[in-house]
């Protein structure tokens, strides 16, 4: 049976003269059985990312810097952390192939609002000033943050691998996504309300989290699942 893989999104930039991958990621997607392909950073060749993306099954889309504000439409906020024009077109362009090419596709944190915003939708610069947030969603003087997340739809948890309605996840972002983009749905929501992962239901694997389940599959049931169902949803 030919292997499955999964094109994988890098970090960093050609101006800082480093392109890097987290080994979380890498490890995760092997740990299902898939291939981890890191894809070039390609924004001036459509052809040959195009060719890039069809040698996956899938793409994950990772974590990483902020997104310009001026790609959904707004000012830059002082609460507006570091950017990458770089990897924001070329995400965006992928993110788009991929869509037409109806290749499976997880977002991870950065990756979901990217998802989110390369369909019309936005995102909270600042999710605390801008959300008022009380929750905390990233690491605070050196202490990991964690909350618990709710699916909207109880139906959704087995199409998505989680076994529960309800679960805790790591928190490492200060955005996240506001208003939905074309096509998407809210999946999951914090308790403070806002959205944790947002999903297309019209597409057989189309799903974007807030929280880094790479961080969490060797240990934690619910992240693992959703590795698993990405992974198999690439199986056609």
């Amino acid at each position: 049976m030919k292997r499955i893989i999964i094109g994988l999104t890098p970090q960093g930039d050609a101006s800082k003269d480093c392109y890097k991958m987290s080994p979380s990621y890498v490890e995760a997607i092997a740990a299902f059985g898939a291939v981890p392909l890191t894809l070039p950073s390609l924004t001036d060749d459509d052809a040959l990312l195009l060719d890039a993306l069809s040698l996956c099954d899938g793409i994950i889309l990772t974590g990483g810097p902020d997104v310009r504000p001026s790609l959904f439409g707004e000012e830059i906020s002082p609460a507006c952390g570091s950017i990458s024009d770089e990897r924001d077109a070329f995400e965006l362009k992928l993110y788009k192939m991929a869509l037409a090419a109806d290749k499976s596709i997880l977002g991870i944190c950065r990756g979901a609002q990217v998802m989110n915003i390369g369909s019309g939708g936005n995102i909270y610069q600042d999710i605390y000033c801008d959300a008022h947030t009380r929750l905390v969603h990233h690491t605070l003087d050196g202490v990991k943050a964690y909350h618990s997340v709710t699916l909207t739809d109880t139906s959704l948890a087995e199409r998505f691998g989680v076994s529960d309605t309800s679960f805790v996840v790591n928190s490492y972002h200060h955005q996240s996504v506001k208003e939905l983009g074309e096509g998407y749905e809210a999946l999951a929501y914090s308790d403070d309300g806002l959205i944790e992962a947002i999903y297309m239901p019209s597409r057989r694997f189309v799903l974007g989290v807030q929280w880094h389940p790479e961080k969490l599959f060797d240990g934690n049931e619910d992240s693992a699942c959703v590795l698993k169902a990405f992974v198999d949803s690439c199986r056609r």
